[in-house]
């Protein structure tokens, strides 16, 4: 064997040893406890009513399962606690609380209290703050949440199976196809 090819395979194999937790606990998707009353370790009580809330504003119940029936909120927590730095976490946190602090000044209650076109009133200030190139003290949390939250809901078993065509080992490459009548999206392992 050769130097090169020495070194390429002690590459390789130092590279699929490291990164293999990380596609594994990814392909195997969140598996929240589906248990009512979680608790989160980082999470206050009014922050996590916020979070139940925003996923299930970003992810409604129509004919698709909605945030709250894939357990979205719980899937957000255990991937900030176990996979997002101090930093992070710390952003998410302070998003969350001035989320709920935004709404009790606009409307005297927290996020969760509010009724829909309140709630929906909140979402779309806060879209447009942070997504308009307004420089706000949330923005990066709120991005981290919203990235957060929409990982766990295309990542769950439900929406994978149902909702996105999976292919798990990809076939010959077709450039040009027509879309199926479904029209659902491809999605690849490249999620």
């Amino acid at each position: 064997m050769k130097r090169r090819q020495a070194l390429q395979r002690a590459l390789l194999f130092t590279g699929a040893t490291v990164s293999a937790p990380l596609y594994l606990s990814l392909l195997s998707g969140c598996k929240p406890s589906g248990s009512p009353t979680w608790t989160s370790s980082i999470l206050t009580s009014p922050q996590i009513e916020a979070l139940s809330t925003l996923s299930d504003l970003i992810f409604p119940k129509t004919d698709t399962p909605g945030a709250s029936d894939l357990a979205v909120a719980e899937c957000v927590d255990l991937l900030l606690t176990e996979c997002r730095s101090e930093k992070v976490q710390e952003q998410v946190v302070q998003a969350l609380t001035a989320i709920n602090h935004r709404s009790e000044e606009a409307h005297g209650k927290r996020l969760n209290r509010l009724t829909e076109k309140q709630k929906e009133s909140i979402l779309e200030q806060l879209e447009r703050e942070v997504f308009d190139g307004d420089q706000s003290d949330l923005e990066s949390g709120y991005r981290q949440l919203k990235s957060l939250i929409m990982l766990a809901y295309f990542t769950s078993e439900p929406v994978m199976k149902n909702q996105l065509q999976y292919a798990p080992i990809a076939g010959r490459f077709e450039g040009c196809v027509d879309l199926a009548k479904d029209n659902r999206v491809f999605v690849d392992n490249n999620v």
